[in-house]
């Protein structure tokens, strides 16, 4: 929720090796995370494709199938169906045009406030910094595309959100959008 101060984060979730002596990080794993934030070029986090393999379908290029099966029972909840997991997880992401699978923050709120004003609170400051940067970046071609990309995304979620939603709240589903 970063985004109520005006930040919007870029980063990268992967599976590898890190290390810390309390003062840096450093290991293969970070800097594979490093440059895969690097590539994302838009403010969303992207979810290693083989991490993506282990958690939607169990398999990996770097683990073998036991290391996968520990990976993934440590990922899901215990007692739960290995498929009802993959489900759940996968509704929370985005394969993006890129291929790349992202974060779907805006999305992971609805389920957490579905029953609360909170998430309209929550759209409408979205909303309202994606038009306000748009507006302040007029002339910055480079930044401009992000929030081009955060205005598509956040129109993308609004899209998914059915009317009764908005109607519960006595409002109007196409004044969420931009």
């Amino acid at each position: 929720m970063l985004y109520y101060h005006g930040i919007f984060l870029r980063g990268s979730l992967v599976l590898g090796e890190a290390f810390t002596d309390r003062t840096k990080f450093f290991g293969p794993g970070i800097v594979e995370a490093y440059n895969n934030e690097k590539l994302s070029l838009y403010p969303r986090i992207i979810i290693e494709e083989d991490l993506m393999n282990i958690v939607l379908n169990g398999s990996s290029k770097i683990f073998d199938n036991e290391k996968c099966g520990i990976l993934q029972k440590l990922l899901f909840k215990q007692g739960h169906v290995t498929t009802e997991e993959q489900k759940y997880i996968k509704g929370l992401l985005i394969k993006d045009k890129d291929g790349r699978y992202f974060a779907n923050y805006l999305y992971v709120y609805l389920d957490e406030l579905e029953q609360s004003p909170d998430y309209l609170d929550l759209l409408t400051v979205h909303k309202q910094l994606i038009v306000k940067n748009l507006k302040i970046f007029k002339n910055e071609r480079e930044i401009r595309k992000k929030y081009f990309w955060l205005k598509r995304y956040h129109n993308s979620v609004i899209k998914r959100i059915h009317a009764k939603y908005f109607h519960h709240y006595l409002v109007k589903k196409k004044d969420y959008y931009i």
